[in-house]
């Protein structure tokens, strides 16, 4: 390989002069179709690509029911922890690990304790309607329990709710 090679400069171009001017020409060339070209801006969910239903948290953070708990995953500095959560019991599934780790870390956990059913984003349960009991809770936590909820809606919000409450010590 050859600079020219690299920069895409005909062979015949070969001293530093036309190498040069002929690097130049084709980044001031992309500036210009640079300019040109309409910028686009497409927001990509994460946490909606995987298997398992995220709910999103305060901040950054996100939720995964588990049986009569949560996992919480969490950013700390440029990593991320997941930690299981219960009215008695704080286990740390993963700590510090890149995003993708973390996620599979947790979706293990919950796999292992038999509840993926609760997170599975095509479970039939989550179309139904929202049932008198899961209204009352909304209404306890004064969250909104309009008509038309499902009972996957109102069980993301409640999800969201009792960790928000568990995270502030309520």
């Amino acid at each position: 390989m050859t600079a020219a090679t690299l920069f895409g400069v005909e062979a015949q171009a070969l001293d530093a002069e036309s190498v040069l001017e002929a690097v130049l020409h084709d980044r001031a060339r992309a500036a210009v179709t640079n300019e040109q070209a309409q910028l686009v801006a497409q927001t990509v969910d994460l946490f909606r690509q995987r298997r398992l239903h995220w709910i999103h948290g305060r901040g950054a953070s996100f939720i995964l029911p588990c049986g009569a708990g949560q996992i919480l995953l969490q950013p700390e500095h440029e990593a991320w922890t997941a930690t299981y959560r219960d009215r008695d019991t704080t286990i740390v599934v993963a700590a510090r690990l890149p995003l993708d780790y973390a996620q599979g870390a947790a979706e293990d956990y919950v796999r292992r304790a038999g509840t993926q059913t609760l997170v599975d984003p095509h479970a039939a349960w989550r179309a139904r309607p929202a049932s008198d009991r899961q209204r009352h809770a909304l209404r306890r936590f004064r969250l909104s329990a309009e008509q038309g909820l499902t009972a996957g809606e109102a069980s993301d919000r409640l999800a969201r709710a009792i960790a928000l409450a568990r995270e502030s010590g309520a």
